[in-house]
C-alpha cells in the first residue's frame, strides 16, 4: 500500500489551535509508526482535503482522531498521530464508525517500523540512565541521554544538581515490538518541577489527561514492564519507584532506584515504595 501512495503529504503542527488534541485512553504499548487503510475514492478524497486543511473539515479530523500527518493517495491513505496516542485503539474507533463505514471505510492495518516484514539486523542502541539530586529542591531526576548530563553537570537547568553514583543502562525504542522493550513515557509537571516516568499505557493515559498539571515530553528508554505478580523475569533487572507524597505542597517527587538496599533508608525519609515500575533488559 504505501509505495503506491500519490505523494499528498500534510503534516500538521503539534499542539494545533484548532481544538485540544483527542486523546486515547491509553498511551501507546508498542510501535507502530502510521494507521493505514483502504477506503472508496470519495472518502480518501475527503480524508487528503482534512488533512490538507482540518480546519474547514472538523468533524471528520475529529472523527479521524486528529492525525498530526498523513498522506493519501487514489483509494488508500496512511494516518500518523502525536507521540503517546495508542494506534490500536484509534484503529478500533476509526472500523467501528458508522459514518465512515457508510462513506466507504476498507480494512485497517498498523504498519510498526522497519521490522514489518521481518527481524532487525542490529541490536537496538543501549543508553546510560544516570541519577542525580538536587540538594535545594530535594528531588530526584533519571537523566537518559549524554546531552542532559553535560546540562545537569554545568548547572544550565539551575543550581543544586549533583550526580548521586546512580546508575544503569538500558536500550533505546527501536520499531520492532520483537527485539525491544516497550516504550517509557517522560512527563514534566511545571508545578513541582518535577518529571515522572512510566512505561505503564493505563497510568500514562491518566497521567496526561489535561488537568492533571502534567504535560508528556515524549520517550525517553525502553523497558518491561513486571509481570503480572509484580517482579520482573529473571533475566531483567527490576527498578523501584519511590514516592515523596508531596501532591498536597505542589511538590511531587518520584526517585527511581536500581539496588533494593536504598529503599529502606528512602522510607525512613517518610518516601512511599510504589513497588517495582520497571524492568530493564
Amino acid at each position: 500500500m504505501r509505495a503506491n501512495v500519490v505523494a499528498l503529504m500534510a503534516f500538521l503542527a503539534c499542539g494545533s489551535t484548532l481544538a485540544e488534541e483527542r486523546l486515547t485512553e491509553n498511551c501507546q504499548p508498542g510501535y507502530a509508526n502510521t494507521l493505514d487503510g483502504s477506503a472508496s475514492p470519495q472518502l480518501v478524497e475527503e480524508i487528503a482535503q482534512t488533512l490538507g486543511n482540518p480546519a474547514t473539515h472538523a468533524d471528520m479530523y475529529e472523527r479521524l482522531w486528529k492525525p498530526s500527518g498523513g498522506s493519501a493517495g487514489q483509494s488508500e491513505f496512511v494516518l500518523s498521530y502525536d507521540t503517546g496516542q495508542d494506534y490500536n485503539e484509534i484503529l478500533l474507533a476509526l472500523a467501528a464508525d458508522p459514518v465512515l463505514k457508510e462513506k466507504g471505510l476498507g480494512p485497517l492495518r498498523l504498519y510498526i517500523g522497519p521490522c514489518q516484514f521481518g527481524p532487525p539486523t542490529a541490536e537496538p542502541a543501549r543508553v546510560q540512565l544516570t541519577e542525580y539530586f538536587n540538594t535545594i529542591t530535594n528531588h530526584y531526576f533519571l537523566s537518559s541521554s549524554d546531552g542532559e548530563n553535560q546540562a545537569l553537570d554545568q548547572g544550565r537547568p539551575g543550581p543544586g544538581w549533583v550526580r548521586t553514583g546512580e546508575a544503569s543502562s538500558t536500550h533505546l525504542p527501536t520499531g520492532c515490538d520483537a527485539r525491544t522493550a516497550p516504550r517509557v513515557y517522560r512527563f514534566y509537571g511545571p508545578g513541582p518541577n518535577s518529571h515522572f516516568y512510566t512505561g505503564n499505557p493505563a497510568e500514562c493515559g491518566m497521567v496526561r489527561k489535561p488537568g492533571t498539571g502534567w504535560l508528556l515530553e515524549g520517550v525517553a528508554f525502553a523497558a518491561f514492564a513486571p509481570r503480572e505478580d509484580g517482579m520482573c523475569a529473571p533475566s531483567l533487572r527490576p527498578v523501584w519507584r519511590l514516592y515523596n507524597n508531596g501532591a498536597a505542597r505542589n511538590d511531587s517527587n518520584h526517585r527511581h532506584v536500581f539496588r533494593p538496599e536504598l529503599i529502606a533508608p528512602m522510607q525512613a525519609q517518610g518516601w512511599s515504595l510504589e513497588g517495582i515500575a520497571m524492568c530493564l533488559p
